[in-house]
């Protein structure tokens, strides 16, 4: 029994290590969950929380006479505005619909009209027409959603948190099983002593 000790004192070690490793990978994954969380929560709000079709009527007011809206004129085709997000406030005629997205700025260049949102680490809007590539949704005829980093997952249908947890679930396991291992170690050693 004295050959198979040195196995049953380092198991309850290793299963402890293991523990160790996967809380700490744990903590890892939960931030990661979490920042993950925080990039796709600007662009889900655009598309499954707004109102695509007050978004397009609000763009085609603009369209329609952007200077009524708050546009300067044209320079070299585009005209442009900034938005809340840059800490401007957006001009008092441009449609509520609009006005209350919090964007960074907007550009119509001919018939096209494009909400940016976002910043240093992408940007992500509303446009009146197709773009020539990149990751862009159609929400209703008229109006897309484009991105320049992918389309952010349905949130009621990705739960954020899940490596992370299972990551929690192993750490307890490995966790239990090392301390159940030392425990019957030593019984098994109190045993053998008598």
């Amino acid at each position: 029994m004295t050959a198979k000790q040195p196995i049953h004192a380092a198991l309850p070690i290793a299963l402890g290590l293991s523990a160790l490793i996967l809380f700490i990978s744990a903590g890892i994954a939960l931030l990661l969950d979490r920042f993950h969380k925080s990039v796709d929560a600007g662009p889900q709000n655009l598309i499954y929380h707004t109102n695509p079709a007050a978004v397009l009527q609000a763009c085609g007011a603009v369209l329609a006479n952007p200077q009524a809206a708050g546009f300067p004129s044209a320079t070299n085709g585009i005209a442009s505005i900034q938005g809340p997000q840059t800490g401007v406030n957006p001009p008092a005629n441009l449609p509520a619909a609009i006005r209350n997205l919090n964007f960074e700025f907007m550009t119509i260049q001919g018939n096209q009209l494009m909400i940016y949102f976002g910043g240093g680490f992408g940007h992500w809007g509303f446009s009146t027409a197709p773009l020539p590539g990149g990751a862009q949704l159609q929400l209703i005829p008229g109006l897309w959603f484009w991105s320049e980093f992918g389309l952010p997952p349905n949130p009621t249908k990705v739960k954020y948190y899940r490596t992370g947890e299972l990551l929690i679930g192993g750490g307890i396991i490995a966790t239990v099983a090392a301390i159940t291992l030392q425990i019957y170690r030593r019984r098994i050693s109190a045993l053998i002593e008598r």
